[in-house]
């Protein structure tokens, strides 16, 4: 536990130090570009977090987790991995910015721009993954910091230049160079493409990474779809903005709990062939984690008036009604964060698309159905069902899958773990 939570401790400062930046960067966007601009820049960006989607292809997850412990199904792909994943991530970058020539101005060329800085910040996020699999958390925020420091650094050297959205994402990618250059020396292997695109290679990687994908798909629809379908089915404006201010908390404790994820998916992946202590680490940390977002939950209850006035000022009482709803998802949202390393690391994550993409199908439909009738109150309540279910399903089908081929493991055991372990 000691040496998990001296892991933790880099990757949250890395959190919080992106997180500032990043929202010092938007502040600044906002004010140099005017409205008109940074509302052209906000809407490309959009765009290309979707396309991003693609160009990252599964493989960031699928190293990660293969960098712990290799899969039988993957083991003759284990060592070309990442090579076959920057490949992958090139192909889709080159066709992004090729389909991006044929937009009609301006977004053709913000988008062509955003699409290249994307597809370096991908690139980041494999290195990312390699170090994180080699247990090497500490470096992996150092690098973290060292990117978010470079990219931003580009960015404010282009509104100085030529302050446009285009610019703004060529300075992007520009600053993402001089990280991704030193990995290339420093580790050749995470950085060499390879031969022909990783997406086409073989049917086990279509597969894995098609999975992975939908994953990413479909949270980023479910958590894109309520301020959306809020905008258009609600009241008005104000109430899609009181929902906004009340939801960045949630976004904020989101962020701060994801590294714990990343860390106990590795502790996770190490156990999977020992069920029984794979369920008693699962077990408490789910419980841990059900805690901490019930005392969240009642902290912020508490202090919801105080929290809202001191952050977004007068004006937003109706955040502060809205702020103890979307805290209750916490409940279920924090535990169903760690199922989700759990199915992952078990190699489930088939049954993670489809039960990721019913979630998000779930939430457009009590969203829809709320909407109309409570207004914000009924999107923080779609929030709550969708993380319910999402919990429960995870963790039912987690159970009985442990339990189901445990006697199977026992069974095979003098013939050898059921997983090739990484010598890393």
């Amino acid at each position: 536990m000691r040496s998990r939570l001296r892991e933790l401790l880099p990757q949250w400062l890395a959190a919080a130090f992106v997180g500032a930046v990043s929202m010092l960067i938007s502040f600044a966007l906002g004010r140099v570009l005017g409205p008109v601009a940074f509302g052209d820049y906000a809407t490309v960006l959009t765009a290309a977090a979707l396309f991003g989607i693609a160009q990252d292809g599964g493989f960031r997850t699928l190293i990660y987790r293969e960098g712990i412990r290799v899969s039988p199904s993957m083991a003759r792909h284990a060592q070309t991995l990442s090579q076959r994943a920057v490949s992958h991530a090139l192909y889709l970058s080159a066709i992004g910015m090729l389909a991006a020539a044929f937009t009609p101005p301006p977004y053709g060329p913000n988008a062509a721009a955003a699409v290249f800085c994307f597809g370096l910040q991908t690139l980041t996020g494999f290195v990312s993954s390699g170090l994180r699999a080699d247990g090497r958390f500490g470096l992996d925020a150092a690098w973290q910091g060292v990117c978010r420091t470079t990219g931003a650094l580009g960015i404010v050297a282009a509104l100085v230049a030529a302050p446009s959205p285009a610019a703004v994402f060529i300075g992007w990618g520009a600053g993402l160079t001089l990280p991704i250059a030193i990995a290339a020396v420093l580790r050749p292997q995470a950085l060499k493409p390879w031969r022909t695109p990783g997406w086409l290679a073989a049917a086990e990687l279509r597969s894995a990474c098609l999975s992975f994908l939908l994953v990413d798909a479909a949270t980023t629809v479910y958590y894109k779809c309520d301020i959306i379908l809020l905008r258009h089915m609600g009241p008005g404006a104000a109430d899609t903005g009181h929902y906004a201010a009340a939801y960045r908390f949630l976004d904020g404790i989101v962020l701060l709990a994801a590294p714990v994820g990343v860390v106990w998916f590795r502790r996770l992946r190490q156990l999977m062939n020992d069920h029984g202590e794979f369920m008693k680490e699962l077990r408490s940390t789910c419980a841990a984690l059900t805690l901490a977002g019930a005392a969240i939950l009642a902290a912020g209850t508490l202090a919801a008036d105080w929290l809202v006035g001191l952050t977004f000022g007068p004006g937003y009482e109706a955040s502060a009604r809205l702020l103890p709803l979307l805290l209750a998802s916490l409940v279920f949202l924090l535990p169903a964060g760690i199922l989700t390393q759990a199915a992952i690391a078990m190699n489930m994550e088939r049954f993670y698309a489809v039960t990721a993409c019913l979630a998000a199908a779930l939430n457009i439909a009590l969203n829809v159905a709320l909407i109309p009738r409570f207004a914000g109150s009924g999107a923080a309540m779609a929030t709550i069902a969708t993380e319910c279910f999402l919990c429960v399903t995870l963790a039912a089908r987690l159970r009985r899958t442990l339990a189901h081929t445990s006697s199977a493991t026992h069974a095979h055991a003098e013939e050898g773990p059921s997983c090739t372990p990484n010598v890393r």
